[in-house]
């Protein structure tokens, strides 16, 4: 079973490497680059071959974010969750939950912010995480230290280092 951070990165990644989530790109009336077809061979839902032809139509259609969302209200309900806003130990900062990315889901940069609000551990932290993603180190850090020190999308906020994992931290 593949996660769900995993089949949205899949969906930003190139054709070449992987079609999932993903329409045909098409130029003129020639398709350059194969994504989902429910008449493809590989798509189809009884005898395909593809192992993720049971959930590319969903992120194609953006139908698994309301499925999640769903089933996060039921939670909810069940009183199984906790509250997004916990605020967080140190004082003048609230940690956000993963819906909260200011990034775009289609940029480089959302993946990485995901994993600082869940914390990157091991040698390197941020700097292993983006060679592992295939962008620069050293402009990711810039980029998102710049962003969060200048409030660029309304928020500000910190990386720090904290329980030996990087993270990002939000100020108030």
């Amino acid at each position: 079973m593949v996660c769900d951070g995993c089949y949205t990165s899949g969906q930003e990644q190139r054709y070449e490497k992987w079609c999932f989530g993903k329409e045909d790109l098409v130029i003129g009336k020639k398709v350059i680059a194969e994504g989902y077809d429910p008449e493809s061979i590989d798509c189809k839902a009884i005898g395909g071959e593809c192992s993720d032809r049971k959930y590319c139509p969903l992120y194609l259609t953006e139908k698994i974010r309301k499925l999640q969302k769903e089933a996060k209200i039921l939670s909810k309900k069940r009183g199984e969750q906790k509250d997004v806003d916990d605020e967080s130990s140190e004082k003048g900062t609230v940690s956000f939950s993963k819906k909260r990315n200011p990034y775009r889901s289609s940029s480089k940069l959302y993946p990485i912010f995901d994993a600082l609000l869940k914390g990157i551990s091991g040698s390197g932290g941020l700097d292993s995480f983006a060679k592992k993603m295939g962008v620069d180190p050293l402009n990711t850090r810039r980029r998102l230290v710049a962003d969060g020190r200048r409030g660029k999308f309304g928020r500000k906020w910190k990386l720090k280092i904290k329980d030996e994992k990087e993270k990002v931290v939000f100020l108030k």
